[in-house]
């Protein structure tokens, strides 16, 4: 049974993601018997593990709650390569309005570090954490890599 607790996990998260709905990882330990939230999350980090690239809609990932991964880097990327922000919300099982604000945000701290401006002063400006505005940086540097790369 401990082998299935990652798919049935996903299942569950993607069937009522594909009716309309987002659970949190209470909910799927409801219906799996799995009381605890802590056995759900170890299931759906197995899960990640074993379908590396695979983003299942739970609430922490649909909109961004909790400490669960982000998908900043991701939604950026997409964005780069000229993937409008439904697409990309549909890509990464995430609501709209998250892929939105990455991208808003990732173009406040592009503009502001192309001024030469430290990760400190974009942090106060744009009210971001400073780890945040360190995740676009690295990400805008990682695109500026890849740029360098294909020319």
């Amino acid at each position: 049974m401990r082998e299935l607790r990652p798919r049935i996990a996903a299942r569950i998260l993607k069937e009522a993601y594909d009716q309309g709905g987002v659970l949190p990882f209470s909910t799927v330990g409801l219906l799996t018997g799995l009381h605890s939230p802590t056995a759900v999350s170890d299931a759906v980090r197995l899960f990640y593990e074993q379908n590396p690239g695979v983003v299942l809609p739970h609430s922490g990932t649909v909109f961004d709650l909790g400490r669960t991964l982000t998908h900043k880097r991701v939604s950026v990327l997409l964005k780069h390569q000229g993937l409008l922000t439904q697409e990309i919300a549909r890509r990464i099982n995430h609501h709209p309005c998250a892929v939105a604000r990455y991208n808003n945000d990732d173009e406040r701290v592009a503009r502001l570090w192309e001024e030469g401006k430290s990760a400190e002063m974009i942090s106060f400006l744009t009210g971001l954490s400073l780890k945040v505005v360190q995740e676009y940086i690295a990400i805008r540097k990682e695109l500026q890599r890849g740029a360098k790369s294909e020319s």
